[in-house]
């Protein structure tokens, strides 16, 4: 933040951010060697994604004062925003609910805590996770002398790095979303509750993001209606077609054919995961799959858990244009 200053009181105020020599570290952390140096605002990438990985530990916070015994687990920044992923257990949580973590999140930002890091021997972070496996399970895999905890107010957390200076920063929040989400995409494992959320500098930012989105879901909106249309058009003509024997592919000739079959027929498979799984081949690009439908999941997730995942996020035909879209299948 020295250098900061030395370019402008003004610049200063505004980094939120930094690298050195291409390693993400604190604005405060002590540079003892010569090397590259980048200064990061909110108007860079960089910024938002340190800016919205802080807002998730302040959630954190807030959902662990507010619902007590969950389990956290991680809670990455993303495009337009973050998440935290959470083991609620037995408790409920619900858009109903979003206000209230809302008005936490922004009473603890309040405050101005600074975020620090601190070095901690694996010995001592398993003991901090004890009751918590998840935590357990990622600390397990990391090697002594690399595992970090970020401190603010009277919260902790397991973390690399990469935060904004203090959380006064952050002035306007909104949880946009709940969705299921299995612990580390595996669909063998526990579904856990993923909370998502934005934050912004100031509430006239976040004011203009929401206007946008409901601007795009208007028009997202108006050109599925006019899919639908068509859709509902075949949809009859088929329908109609049947039931007058005038089409025999589906052998439904002489017979009474409810309107629920024709249109089973109609849309075809890709309802459930397994079907989409088969619709996509073996051939499928995975990794292209996976960083269309959620970047943020393992990159040696499996076909069958990707998608069994993204479907908590996409409707099954959504996911099946992808597919032809792309050319990820055989055919």
């Amino acid at each position: 933040m020295e250098v900061a200053k030395n370019i402008s009181e003004g610049f200063a105020r505004n980094v939120i951010s930094a690298s050195f020599n291409g390693t993400t570290i604190e604005t405060e952390t002590p540079l003892t060697t010569d090397g590259n140096l980048i200064l990061y605002t909110w108007n860079d990438a960089e910024g938002k994604k340190a800016f919205w990985h802080s807002t998730s530990h302040v959630m954190a916070q807030a959902l662990e004062e507010l619902y007590p015994g969950i389990k956290l687990t991680l809670g990455p920044a993303i495009a337009n925003g973050f998440y935290y992923d959470v083991d609620f257990e037995d408790q409920k949580i619900s858009e109903a609910d979003f206000k209230k973590i809302e008005d936490r999140i922004l009473e603890i930002a309040r405050g101005k805590f600074d975020f620090k890091m601190r070095p901690v021997t694996k010995a001592e972070a398993l003991e901090m996770y004890k009751d918590n496996v998840y935590k357990t399970e990622l600390i397990s895999n990391l090697e002594d002398g690399t595992i970090t905890f970020c401190d603010h107010a009277t919260f902790t957390d397991l973390c690399r790095g990469g935060h904004i200076p203090n959380t006064g920063i952050i002035k306007a929040v909104k949880i946009m979303s709940v969705a299921g989400a299995y612990w580390r995409g595996d669909e063998k494992n526990k579904q856990l509750t993923r909370v998502y959320g934005t934050s912004f500098p100031k509430q006239k930012d976040l004011t203009e993001y929401l206007e946008l989105l409901e601007e795009a879901k208007s028009i997202v909106t108006e050109k599925k209606n006019t899919h639908r249309d068509a859709y509902e058009r075949m949809r009859a003509y088929w329908h109609a077609s049947i039931q007058m024997g005038l089409t025999d592919e589906h052998d439904y000739v002489g017979k009474e054919v409810s309107m629920e079959d024709a249109i089973q027929d109609i849309e075809g498979d890709g309802d459930t995961a397994e079907d989409l799984v088969n619709y996509a081949g073996d051939e499928i690009d995975v990794k292209a799959l996976r960083e269309l439908l959620d970047p943020d999941l393992p990159e040696d997730i499996t076909l069958q858990a990707l998608i069994t995942t993204a479907l908590e996020n996409w409707h099954a035909n959504e996911i099946r244009d992808i597919i032809d879209e792309l050319n990820l299948t055989n055919g």
